[in-house]
């Protein structure tokens, strides 16, 4: 199939991957993707396997200099532009579909496919309006989420990547037979793999009990909930357990001094980006994987990646996560708010390599059982498209 793909991301973390790694599926499936975007094709549509973290230059640099007065009239300017560049993308290439990342206060997807005539696919991976509204970066919540309630009812198919998003967005008034969900997934040709045996050394942590994370590590992560575990336990595997970070954000300005008044500094260990090719290998020096928190509604790209690698994750225990994990068996979860069990749960790991190796088998096989795999997840864009397709010629007949 003919597929028109538009998205106005401008940075480069999981957003990117998640673009790419689906774009770059679709491809090797043997459809045709167009991208049309302010990014350009030379920068999205490909693999992420270039360098990690940032923004796309020229993207941010304009964000940055439109005062936020001016937002909705630099909206309405985008919308323009963009609408007349995928209706012409679409014409050109014979499209069979438009299958847009979702956006706050953009309707370029809707106004092109209404124009072309093509069924409507909008991946959404957060209710937007209520997201920015809670960050207190919209100060009216109504008109925000009325306009873009407006854009998800006019989708054909809404594509959210779990159960609890979809309740969100039932509950806002988007039709429920109209939404799918497709979770997050890996790319199993490079993360279902045998492991790099070399990593822990590679890494200068060789002999040592690693406790990993890997992203852009930001307040809300929680990895000082690590640093504290590690800092307070006295005895026993935690006392001399190391924390592997691989990625760089604004949460490392208050944990590294966190850690040096913790007296544990020298057993935080943190390595900088960590590109998309080298990832499983670094994930291989983990014995732990960590994802001390997470957004209720959220897929987490890294939780997928952990256990594809065979981890043992300690995680929160909440409904989203509890898609795609099961307490005891393919993760350890703990209270969302408890740091007691939190510290419980990376102990119980810490010291029972035996745990850590059933609860990673676990884990790595519900990947494979699942399919929580960019191709599977292609398959069912395709599927998705399909069914809207035939619906239409029902139509029409």
């Amino acid at each position: 199939m003919n597929v028109l793909y538009h998205h106005r991301t401008a940075s480069r973390d999981g957003q990117e991957v998640h673009i790419s790694e689906l774009i770059a599926a679709l491809r090797a499936a043997g459809h045709v993707v167009t991208v049309v975007s302010p990014a350009g094709e030379a920068e999205t549509g490909k693999r992420a396997d270039g360098d990690m973290g940032g923004s796309h230059g020229g993207l941010a640099r304009l964000r940055a200099l439109v005062p936020d007065a001016l937002l909705p009239l630099a909206a309405r300017a985008y919308e323009a532009v963009f609408t007349r560049r995928l209706v012409t993308a679409g014409r050109a290439n014979g499209a069979d579909f438009l299958y847009e990342r979702h956006a706050l206060d953009n309707r370029v997807g809707r106004r092109a496919s209404a124009k072309l005539g093509l069924p409507f696919l909008l991946e959404v991976n957060a209710p937007l309006a209520r997201e920015e509204a809670a960050e207190g970066r919209i100060g009216d919540l109504a008109p925000a989420l009325r306009a873009e309630l407006e854009v998800l009812r006019a989708a054909d198919a809404v594509l959210v990547v779990t159960e609890v998003l979809k309740g969100i967005l039932v509950e806002d008034g988007v039709p429920a037979e109209r939404i799918h969900v497709v979770p997050n997934g890996i790319a199993p040709e490079r993360f279902l793999v045998p492991r790099d045996e070399g990593a822990k050394e590679r890494l200068g942590v060789e002999g040592r009990l690693v406790l990993g994370f890997v992203g852009f590590p930001r307040p809300w992560h929680g990895l000082d909930r690590v640093v504290r575990a590690i800092g307070g336990a006295k005895e026993g595997a935690l006392s001399e357990a190391v924390l592997l970070i691989g990625g760089e954000g604004p949460a490392l300005d208050d944990l590294l001094p966190l850690a040096e008044r913790l007296g544990v500094r020298d057993r935080v260990k943190v390595v900088g980006v960590v590109n998309r090719p080298e990832i499983p290998g670094f994930l291989d020096a983990f014995d732990v994987a960590l994802q001390p928190k997470a957004t209720s509604y959220a897929s987490p790209l890294k939780l997928f990646e952990y256990l594809a690698r065979g981890l043992p994750v300690v995680a929160p225990r909440q409904p989203n996560l509890e898609e795609v994990v099961e307490d005891g068996v393919s993760a350890l979860l703990f209270p969302p708010d408890d740091d007691d069990a939190f510290v419980e749960a990376l102990r119980r790991l810490a010291e029972d390599a035996a745990l850590r190796a059933s609860i990673g088998a676990a884990g790595r096989g519900r990947i494979v059982d699942a399919g929580h795999t960019w191709p599977r997840n292609a398959e069912r864009v395709i599927e998705i498209a399909r069914s809207l397709g035939a619906a239409d010629d029902a139509g029409r007949g």
